[in-house]
């Protein structure tokens, strides 16, 4: 008979792939848009609007929040999930997997619209 750990354990290894899941679904609809000539996928614990505007907004012309939550491991391990899963895409500008602040609690797309 499984403990209370083993089933939480369980639990919250279903809860990553389904968060994973919604999240893949979200930037594949983002992405699938024909007039994005490219998008970066990255973490933060900054408001969405600083975030852009200290980094982005000479390269891309919007940011969208994908998911939050205040569990910075399941940030971290979502960020890299998704930058694998997207990379090879060739709109993708992700270089590496991960990379962003310790602390991070929201995955962001940022994108960049053909002209």
């Amino acid at each position: 008979m499984k403990d209370l750990k083993d089933l939480l354990r369980e639990n919250l290894n279903f809860s990553k792939s389904s968060v994973k899941y919604k999240c893949e679904n979200i930037i594949s609809s983002i992405i699938d848009n024909s007039n994005i000539s490219n998008f970066k996928i990255g973490k933060t614990n900054q408001e969405l609007s600083e975030r852009f505007n200290s980094e982005y907004k000479d390269k891309y012309d919007k940011i969208i929040g994908i998911y939050e939550s205040e569990d910075t491991d399941l940030i971290d391990w979502l960020e890299k999930e998704l930058i694998e899963c997207y990379r090879n895409e060739p709109k993708c500008d992700n270089k590496q997997l991960g990379g962003g602040p310790d602390g991070a609690t929201r995955i962001y797309i940022v994108i960049k619209y053909k002209k």
